[in-house]
């Protein structure tokens, strides 16, 4: 179900004043409060825009997590990003759940 749209300016306001982090670059998330601000995002992302989710279930997601967890080092690699997937820190989670939203 779709966000009214007052809702999603509402919760744009809101979040604005935080909102230093790209929905795309994680590079700059190092600290638990980062991370919030990225979870508050992705929550209006969703809400606002659902359609360009592709996990918006919750067992879809879940299931897209993991793999995603899995693959992980895979797309660090990729990127050329200089990432150890194997060392917890928020950016890694961060970029997990972002993953996982389009993960198939």
């Amino acid at each position: 179900m779709e966000a009214p749209q007052w809702r999603c300016e509402w919760l744009a306001i809101a979040t604005s004043s935080s909102m230093q982090i790209s929905m795309m670059d994680t590079s700059h998330i190092h600290t638990r409060q980062d991370f919030v601000v990225l979870l508050q995002a992705m929550h209006r992302d969703l809400q606002c825009n659902p359609s360009d989710w592709g996990n918006t279930a919750l067992l879809d997601f879940l299931e897209a997590l993991i793999r995603y967890a899995e693959d992980i080092p895979h797309y660090y690699r990729n990127t050329g990003q200089a990432v150890n997937a194997d060392n917890a820190s928020w950016r890694v989670f961060a970029d997990m759940l972002l993953g996982a939203r389009i993960y198939e």
